[in-house]
């Protein structure tokens, strides 16, 4: 399809050097015009024309298997002769980002590079283009062009709105093109923007895909941002032909630049001189050996969407329409030839002198015909025929063609089909009891109390009144009382002005309960009868990967995360419905670093005991056992990160939590094998290395090593493997059997590297809002098998184990969740469509969460609450809020007394996202609770963990998956549409002022409706605007007193052939514009004939024949 519109009207151009570009640029374009109406035979390139804005595009692409500067070059000058209104271009792609060590700005993958002059170069330098001097020197000589001035105007505008609308100054437009490109140029989920050390050469090993082999000793660590947007970075592009992956050349070539440079690109430096160019580049990899390659669309898409921002804020230029030469000689070319043909013909007409008259003829016709089909003549039916009449006639009848094909394709749009109405309806809801595996096994509200018991600090074994309480609690005599809620507590935490259906704290229960009467085990009965809750398994969701609505419960088993929903549906609808709500969600949240360390072993299930002691539980079937260096040790890092622990409510920071608790994992174990010294011994640290890459540390006799063939296991230790002695009892050497342990490490050690490195509040830690419940361990992941099928344990095989450090904290949001129900059936019909991120106007709309702060108990012995509050309650001093769409829920990991199996009387919802965290790492074959989740006995589970475990994002997904199931089965939520009693007293009365009861619930019903495909109507549309226009035209010649309904009968008295015929006949009679009565009386009871042709061609008008003539006259 051809462009609508000429070369001359296309003033920008739009340059790219790879297909997978060129595919994210042509999305960008608003409008498709085609390609060109006319092009050069000797310009090669292939050109697709569009609309941006208010400005017409070229977009052209590099030859397949093309690169480099001549290439740009040549692309570039055949533009130009082709679109030769074209003023500039923009050579947009991807290119490999500078770090901020070399070039001074904090530049990541995904954020874009802008060509501008500054530091001495004119924004582009061209790195390869020099000469070598005598001395063998290499020096950079030469310069192309500088971006052209406006555009670099337009660039300074662009960066202050962009600027302005991040920091709250309303939409950011380059934010909204990103995000219109879709899910699959998203800010890559689950993947970390890794840079890693100039002399860190990329690793690769079978099995890993991108950097997942490179260990994270060799990375250098940097803060996460606050948000996934690109970053766009003004400043100098080198171009050249080759592409630079190598640190060591790109850090040198930066530094003969002076440091100015902050991408390095391919090619674009050709086209610079031929075109005056501005340089966009998406930042896809940091010109190094590593492999970034999941980061190319989103940089292609960074890149493209600030050019699309940018040139939607440059005014459209008027461009003089000069025509272009080659088109003009063209055109010049077709009117000599259609002149030629014209004069060959009417010579044709003079040169006829002789021949039979069939030869005559037959030349007549063929030239005349030639004439015809040139314009010169017409045909003999509408010679001297008015051009008005003409025209009128050809519009009657595609008229008529129009009317019978709208008669026929109009009714052809109409359908039937079942879809929204355009109105909401407010219908009642009810209760909809589950009917799966949880449902059933979930036992009924009835009878539910819970209790917020808390302790005393100086005992903390001693149940004592919680913040808010009476001062006459210690008289109550209930001790249900005595320890229940109090309602000032539940006024504080439910004043959020939020939806109804938003949960609290106060709304979730323990989902398996049990009656008791004492609160403390081993402790006298209280005779008042109260709920505990505890762990037991009802079922597994992982694999079923969709939006579940279980009882209490959404669960999303793809993202891993749940929100709280007592469920109600509408009451029977014949189409069903369709709905939103708000939700709160509380979404578990995983940052993983591979400690480079594997366990590999041989699997020989023949022969248990053989070697090992009976105590030895785990390592019956396992030979070889050993740990193996893939760099943890070796490539080590010399250097800690400190992490900022003021505010983690601001930071949680779970990556540096994680990777600081792998250093000291590894550090632990290379002491422990005397690889290396801490520096405790006088020496330097890292004094001396006895390691390499691939060695084996002998593991033999070390019972408490967790590895086995196909399954996944966790420890909340670092290191706890090691066979070292109580740290309260260390005298010496351990064991003379086992390593030199030249440090005397202990259990202290062990346990110190979780509660350090992973920062754990300490015991007397005050509660507050910045202690955010986080755990950390060690997960041995899915084994591979190194010779074979690793779903296939053969005997003697080997294994390999990889070993990841993780650290897992959990946050709750309100989110937007679209309902449907297909109007019959119970909660089995009820389809959970999508669930997302809720949108607000602006910063003020943003929910204000608060969590109580505890000046006068520790957060271990009294566990803070926290909920959506109102501004006035968030003034108070017993309260920290904070505003944003999240927050990090506070908790104490308290490991040692952390039992998924025994009775909790407290409360869950301040409780039970903690201890699920803490069993997040706890998952041992052993552990009755949480065995299911290895995949020993589950091999479809399995496969699904072996997938995942190949990457450290792959494992934070899985334990997410987990942390998502294990909670489903511990806790369930109360509110809902109808009236659910939260329980929370000794009267059961709800104290939410949320709460509202019988309301109607405004839904989108879904009906049958007759539906119109709209193209059908396109002929109706097109004889509706003609009749328009016709009426209109009709109207105005009303007004002007040129028609009306005399002159109308006029013109059709003067062209009826009857009165024609009879004013020939009788022009002594009536006249042609007599009245009808007149002329019926006069003339029109007179007959006429029309006799047969006489030989000159003319035809008779006769009145009546005489009697006995009619005979004669008509044989002749």
């Amino acid at each position: 399809m051809s462009s609508t519109h000429p070369n001359t009207s296309y003033t920008l151009a739009w340059i790219c050097a790879l297909p997978e570009e060129y595919e994210v640029a042509i999305t960008i374009l608003d409008e498709i015009h085609g390609i060109p109406q006319h092009q050069p035979l000797e310009d090669k390139n292939a050109y697709l024309l569009g609309r941006i804005g208010q400005h017409h595009v070229v977009m052209v692409c590099l030859p397949a298997g093309r690169m480099g500067t001549a290439a740009a070059a040549s692309v570039a000058e055949n533009l130009c002769r082709t679109f030769q209104s074209v003023r500039y271009g923009l050579l947009v792609g991807i290119g490999g980002g500078v770090p901020g060590v070399i070039s001074g700005k904090d530049i990541r993958l995904g954020d874009v590079v802008v060509s501008v002059p500054g530091g001495g170069n004119g924004g582009v330098v061209q790195y390869d283009y020099g000469k070598i001097g005598g001395n063998g020197r290499y020096t950079h000589r030469g310069h192309v062009n500088a971006p052209p001035e406006n555009l670099l105007s337009y660039v300074t505008l662009l960066g202050c709105l962009l600027r302005r609308k991040q920091a709250g100054g309303g939409g950011n437009v380059m934010a909204d093109i990103l995000a219109s490109l879709g899910e699959a140029y998203a800010y890559p989920a689950g993947l970390r923007d890794r840079l890693f050390c100039s002399n860190y050469v990329h690793r690769d090993i079978q099995g890993y895909t991108g950097c997942d082999a490179c260990g994270f000793e060799g990375e250098v660590f940097r803060r996460r941002r606050s948000s996934d947007l690109p970053v766009v970075h003004l400043g100098t592009i080198a171009s050249g032909d080759s592409l630079v992956i190598n640190a060591a050349i790109r850090d040198r070539l930066s530094g003969e630049y002076g440091g100015s440079i902050l991408c390095f690109e391919c090619g674009s430096a050709g086209a610079m001189n031929t075109l005056p160019c501005l340089i966009i580049k998406g930042i896809a990899s940091y010109a190094d050996s590593h492999r970034y390659d999941a980061w190319r669309p989103r940089a292609i898409a960074a890149a493209c969407s600030y050019a699309k921002a940018l040139i939607l804020h440059i005014p459209r230029e008027e461009v003089p329409q000069h025509e272009n030469l080659v088109h003009v000689t063209d055109l010049v070319k077709d009117i000599r030839d259609e002149l030629g043909q014209i004069k060959a013909a009417i010579a044709g007409l003079w040169h006829i002198q002789k021949g039979d008259e069939y030869t005559k003829s037959h030349t007549v016709y063929h030239c005349l015909k030639t004439l015809a089909s040139r314009s010169v003549s017409h045909t003999a039916a509408s010679t001297g025929v008015s051009k008005r009449i003409l025209t009128y006639s050809w519009l009657q009848l595609i008229a008529a063609v129009l009317v019978s094909i709208t008669g026929i394709v109009t009714p052809l749009g109409l359908y039937d089909t079942i879809g929204p109405q355009d109105n909401p309806t407010d219908v009642l809801f009810h209760y909809a009891p589950d009917t799966s595996a949880f449902g059933k096994a979930t036992p009924s509200r009835d009878g539910y109390k819970s209790l917020r018991i808390c302790y005393a600090d100086d005992d903390p074994d001693t149940p004592e009144g919680c913040p808010g309480a009476p001062p006459n609690r210690a008289d109550m005599e209930d001790i249900t009382e005595a320890y229940s809620v109090w309602p000032s507590s539940v006024s504080l935490f439910t004043s959020g002005n939020v939806s109804a259906t938003v949960s609290s704290v106060f709304d979730v229960q323990w989902r398996s309960f049990r009656s008791s009467t004492q609160i403390v085990p081993g402790a006298s009965a209280t005779g008042s009868v109260f709920s505990q809750g505890y762990y037991r398994q009802i079922s597994q969701l992982i694999l079923d990967e969709d939006l579940l609505a279980v009882e209490g419960l959404i669960v999303d088993s793809k993202a891993g995360r749940i929100g709280f929903r007592n469920h109600t549906i509408p009451s029977t609808l014949p189409m069903g419905a369709e709905w939103t709500e708000d939700i709160l969600f509380i979404e578990p949240e995983t940052r993983c670093v591979d400690t480079n360390l594997t366990v590999d072993y041989n699997y020989d299930p023949q022969a248990q005991y053989s070697s090992y002691s009976t105590d030895d539980i785990y390592n019956t079937d396992l030979r070889n056992l050993a740990l193996v260096d893939r760099g943890g040790f070796v490539n080590l890092s010399h250097e800690r990160y400190s992490i900022d622990a003021t505010n983690f409510q601001e930071d949680a920071a779970l990556y540096e939590r994680a990777y600081n608790a792998a250093w000291r994992h590894n550090m632990l174990i290379m002491q422990y094998f005397n690889v290396t010294t801490n520096g405790s011994d006088g020496r330097a640290p890292f004094a001396y290395m006895h390691s390499e890459m691939g060695k084996r540390f002998s593991l033999a006799n070390m019972s408490s090593i967790i590895v086995e063939p196909m399954t996944v296991q966790t420890d909340s230790g670092y290191g706890s493997f090691l066979d070292v002695p109580d740290g309260f009892t260390l005298s010496g050497n351990y064991s003379s059997g086992q390593p030199e342990n030249p440090l005397n490490l202990s259990t202290y050690d062990v346990y110190a590297i979780g509660s350090e490195a992973c920062h754990y509040p300490s015991d007397q830690a005050l509660s507050n809002m910045s202690f955010v419940g986080v755990a950390c361990g060690t997960v041995f992941a899915a084994p591979r098998r190194l010779d074979g099928d690793s779903l296939i344990p053969d005997t003697n095989s080997t294994w390999s184990t990889p070993l990841y450090s993780c650290a897992a904290a959990t946050k709750a949001a309100v989110r937007e969740v679209t309902f449907r129900f297909n109007g019959t059936g119970g909660l089995d019909k009820l389809v959970i469509q999508s669930i997302n991120e809720k949108k607000y106007k602006d910063l003020s709309e943003l929910p204000l969460w608060g969590v109580e702060r505890l000046k006068n108990h520790t957060l271990q012995n009294v566990r803070p609450l926290w909920g959506l509050v109102s501004p006035e309650v968030g003034a108070r001093d017993d309260i920290s809020t904070v505003q944003r769409d999240y927050l990090w829920l506070p908790g104490y990991p308290d490991i040692l007394t952390s039992d998924t199996i025994a009775g909790e009387p407290s409360m869950p919802g301040n409780l039970f996202y903690t201890q699920r965290l803490l069993s997040l790492f706890d998952i041992a074959t052993l552990n009755q609770a949480t065995s299911r989740y290895t995949g020993s006995g589950d091999l479809a589970l399995y496969n699904r963990w072996f997938e995942l475990s190949s990457s450290a994002s792959g494992v934070e997904k899985m334990l997410g998956l987990i942390w998502t199931d294990m909670t489903a089965n511990t806790v369930v939520g109360t509110r809902g549409w109808h009236n659910v009693p939260s329980q929370t007293s000794k009267n059961s009365k709800r104290m939410s002022k949320r709460d509202v009861g019988g309301v109607s619930v405004p839904v989108t019903l879904w009906s049958r409706n007759i539906k119109y495909h709209i193209p059908y109507a396109i002929p109706a549309f097109i004889v509706l605007a003609l009749s328009i226009a016709l009426a209109g035209f009709t109207i105005c010649l009303l007004i002007l007193r040129r028609t009306g309904l005399g002159q109308m009968r006029s013109y059709l008295a003067r062209t009826s052939p009857g009165r024609i015929l009879g004013s020939a006949l009788h022009p002594d009679q009536a006249g042609v514009l007599a009245s009808t009565k007149t002329w019926i009386q006069q003339v029109g009871v007179r007959k006429a004939t029309l006799p047969g042709k006489k030989e000159d061609g003319t035809i008779p008008l006769l009145d009546i024949p005489a009697a006995g003539e009619e005979g004669v006259r008509d044989r002749k």
